[in-house]
């Protein structure tokens, strides 16, 4: 069935019949069947290569992505201000306004996470 797709696709490809052979090639990818990937797929292949990561080093890994990120939205500002759009009185209300909205934010996991961290201690004793 796939191979009637490919050579009407080929074919069409071949004669310079491009919307013939866009339209081939949808229906080829159609026709394929959707592979299902088992839930644990990433976690097996990971430590198939030999990069399994404990939850806690996992946890490292997304904190720092999030440092990452607050960190480049508090550079644009002042990227903006050096180039001349943003005034600097802006650049420092938008960056005290940030680190502090990250600080509380910050606070409000920690309270989560130790409430998480209780559960799971909890669930562990049973």
């Amino acid at each position: 069935m796939h191979q009637r797709h490919v050579l009407q696709w080929l074919t069409a490809e071949r004669a310079g019949r491009e919307v013939d052979a866009e339209r081939m090639l949808g229906e080829l990818f159609r026709s394929l069947p959707e592979a299902m990937v088992p839930v644990d797929f990433a976690d097996r292949v990971l430590v198939g290569a030999g990069l399994a990561l404990s939850w806690s080093l996992r946890a490292a890994i997304g904190g720092s992505l999030m440092a990452a990120g607050l960190a480049a939205a508090f550079l644009l500002p002042a990227v903006l201000s050096l180039l001349g759009q943003v005034a600097p009185g802006d650049v420092l209300a938008a960056a005290t306004s940030g680190f502090t909205s990250a600080v509380n934010t910050l606070d409000e996991m920690v309270a989560v996470w130790r409430f998480l961290a209780g559960l799971r201690e909890s669930l562990w004793m049973v």
